[in-house]
């Protein structure tokens, strides 16, 4: 057999490998990419329709996130409110910790509260003996769980029990 044949053939079979592995390597990263797509699209079409669920699964990874650092109780869903403008909520001595972005669990059968700090993964706070029943915060927070009704139509106050 000629060498220069050999060499020629070696040269094209190696030629195809690499042309095979980009085609599959561009396959395979659109396949994953129009999947990572219809996921979202999915989530979205999940919060048009029921914003309550998204809420409930929103609050149970924060929570899940939080029972890995502390224990929690079991035998209710707190209020999961997020903290946007520590501005507003200076004075009150609950969210003296607390930064834009924070999330705090609010457990009012408990009378407990936890601050906890998503961007670094660490509870900043803890409260006991909490009371839901003190004057309205002037704002700064968003409750991202429904808590019990409120008709008064001011936010739900939070503040430790003296």
């Amino acid at each position: 057999m000629n060498p220069e044949a050999t060499h020629k053939s070696r040269k094209a079979l190696w030629l195809g490998l690499v042309v095979l592995i980009l085609v599959g390597g561009l396959g395979g990263g659109s396949l994953y990419f129009y999947f990572q797509y219809h996921q979202s699209q999915l989530e979205i079409e999940m919060l048009k329709n029921n914003p309550q669920e998204v809420t409930k699964i929103e609050t149970q990874k924060i929570v899940n996130l939080v029972n890995k650092l502390m224990i929690l109780p079991t035998n209710e869903t707190p209020i999961d409110i997020t903290v946007t403008d520590t501005e507003k909520l200076k004075g009150q001595a609950i969210f003296a910790e607390a930064q834009d972005g924070d999330r705090m669990l609010v457990y009012s059968q408990a009378k407990k509260a936890i601050l906890y700090r998503p961007s670094v993964n660490k509870v900043v706070a803890s409260f006991n003996n909490i009371s839901l029943n003190n004057p309205a915060p002037t704002g700064g927070v968003i409750p991202t769980a429904a808590p019990a009704p409120n008709t008064s139509g001011a936010p739900t106050p939070i503040s430790p029990l003296p």
